[in-house]
């Protein structure tokens, strides 16, 4: 059976470096993804290769960590022994790459094939994961209404309103089993400003839009948020 995801959208200044952000009013959106899905959008889009990323994703989602067979001494009173696993960052990072491009493809019409991996030229700066080259219309509408609700304009704002929406906007994905999304947005948006402040056209504050989407990988009941980073400026 098909995984179903549920996709929660929300948005955030991107003049606010907390990780505070408000959900953006309206039905909730649902994607309807299989464990193959999952895996070819780990091969074709996440920056990792993993095998079998439909497998760790049953595994992470549904089943428990295992123990360690130690003791779980004390060491020290800065020292004691590990009792169980951890999950692997570099894991849940791959398989919320995924979601994310999914999330992007089936609730917002994004061509997979229009998001490409950022790398840093300089190893010492940060960047976002991915930058989306060609922006739908359905994803251009929810910049809309993020930008309308932070201005403090009603959504029933005539259609005269003009909103200047670059052509490529950034998109940091995180995802955790057991993070939270306020923290993960924290960590996002400092990435989000180190692209905004490095890029070389010089991006205006006007112009400083981008996408940060948490996975959150909870025990049988996974869901996606997408959080819609906007100026207060960003209209004209």
């Amino acid at each position: 059976m098909p995984e179903i995801i549920r996709v929660q959208t929300c948005w955030k200044l991107c003049n606010d470096l907390s990780g505070n952000c408000t959900p953006i009013p309206g039905p909730p959106l649902t994607i309807r993804v299989s464990l193959y899905d999952i895996g070819v959008y780990s091969v074709a889009f996440a920056e990792k290769w993993l095998l079998v990323p439909g497998r760790h994703y049953r595994k992470y989602v549904y089943s428990s960590l295992p123990s360690i067979y130690h003791a779980g001494m004390g060491i020290s009173r800065t020292y004691t022994e590990q009792v169980s696993k951890s999950y692997s960052g570099d894991v849940s990072g791959i398989l919320g790459e995924s979601l994310s491009i999914l999330a992007l493809e089936r609730a917002f019409w994004i061509d997979p094939y229009k998001v490409a991996h950022l790398r840093p030229i300089k190893r010492n700066i940060k960047c976002p994961d991915f930058i989306i080259h060609r922006i739908s219309q359905q994803l251009k509408a929810g910049f809309r209404i993020a930008s309308r609700i932070a201005s403090g304009l009603s959504l029933r704002i005539g259609r005269s309103t003009t909103f200047r929406i670059p052509r490529r906007i950034p998109l940091e994905s995180k995802a955790s089993v057991t993070g939270n999304l306020n923290s993960a947005v924290g960590r996002a948006i400092s990435q989000l400003h180190t692209f905004w402040e490095n890029d070389r056209r010089n991006i205006p504050l006007s112009d400083r839009w981008g996408l940060i989407s948490f996975a959150s990988l909870m025990h049988a009941a996974p869901h996606l948020s997408l959080v819609f980073v906007v100026p207060l400026l960003g209209m004209i």
